[in-house]
């Protein structure tokens, strides 16, 4: 019993991971110009370089996401939409590879967000 509730309420969470990429990348596309969209594109990517650079071991990962965590406490406290948007975008990327091919559609949705708007300098994401 206890199986099939973590089990629904795993996809429960995938479910939200891929409808909350999709909103967010909507509602800012709609509100913010392409600069500004520039802007969240360009720190996402090096949030998720960050993430993807460095040994994937547990600790590692923990440290990583505490520290996406803790960006997204601060953007929200000073009221920064573009670190905010940037946090939640990488930590629902993070989160979408962790549950594998059920959050495709959510890392799928960063994805094109970040190809649309990074500038195509540094860094690239996922490869």
């Amino acid at each position: 019993m206890f199986y099939q509730i973590r089990k629904w309420w795993r996809g429960r969470a995938v479910q939200q991971l891929n409808r909350d990429a999709r909103e967010i990348i909507r509602r800012d596309s709609a509100a913010y110009t392409d600069r500004h969209l520039t802007t969240i594109a360009n720190m996402l990517r090096t949030y998720l370089a960050e993430f993807e650079s460095s040994p994937q071991t547990a600790s590692r990962r923990r440290e990583i996401a505490m520290r996406l965590k803790s960006r997204h406490r601060e953007a929200r406290r000073r009221h920064d939409q573009a670190v905010l948007t940037a946090a939640t975008l990488a930590i629902i990327y993070r989160r979408g590879l962790e549950a594998g091919e059920s959050a495709a559609p959510a890392c799928e949705a960063v994805q094109v967000f970040l190809d649309r708007y990074a500038d195509n300098e540094d860094v690239t994401v996922g490869g």
